[in-house]
């Protein structure tokens, strides 16, 4: 994991974003009473099972909430950016299951460093395009407050979890670096960086 996300020096910053959307992601549940929006009650729901990862520092039990809640094919997709091709059909299996694994160490290991008092989360939602935004406000114990803003599309009677803007930047985007320069550095090949994901 710290071969992908060292991938280039930039993203150390990337780092403490993602850092920063697991504080608001495993305690949002701790939200205004008077949220009234099913993507936002969608959310709260969401959150019980995560609180109780994060408290756990649990890897498996993060895995089990990304499978049910995260569009892990959307993140993977966009994330492997012009090497999407070279996915042979017979490992994408493979290659999105590593997505949720590399996702789920590294929220089970952030669990352990920040400490968050209060998340607060908008009573209301709104549309982008397609997708479903929702606001939050995470309260570290330092002093310090930050703005994450959640990207949702609708999926069957629920939602899935696309991406999250923290500090202004939205997520993926810096995924996608990571992921491509990694497979960039070693010639194309995705297969690399799908032995690293589960590592």
């Amino acid at each position: 994991m710290t071969q992908i996300l060292a991938a280039r020096p930039h993203l150390l910053t990337l780092s403490t974003r993602l850092a920063l959307a697991f504080c608001a992601f495993v305690l949002v549940g701790v939200s205004q009473a008077d949220a009234k929006g099913p993507a936002v009650r969608y959310m709260e729901r969401v959150a019980t099972e995560l609180v109780k990862a994060g408290r756990l520092s649990s890897r498996s039990a993060f895995y089990k909430s990304i499978v049910r809640h995260a569009d892990t094919r959307h993140i993977g997709t966009y994330s492997l950016g012009i090497y999407l091709p070279n996915l042979k059909n017979g490992r994408k299996r493979a290659y999105y299951d590593g997505v949720r694994r590399f996702v789920a160490r590294y929220f089970a290991t952030q669990s352990r460093k920040y400490h968050v008092t209060r998340v607060s989360i908008g009573a209301t939602e709104r549309k982008s395009g397609r997708s479903i935004l929702v606001d939050s406000k995470i309260h570290l114990a330092d002093g310090n407050k930050y703005k994450v803003v959640w990207k949702l599309r609708k999926a069957g009677k629920g939602y899935q979890i696309q991406d999250a803007r923290v500090l202004g930047f939205w997520l993926t985007p810096f995924l996608r670096s990571a992921f491509v320069n990694y497979v960039k550095r070693h010639g194309g090949n995705v297969e690399k960086l799908i032995v690293a994901l589960k590592r």
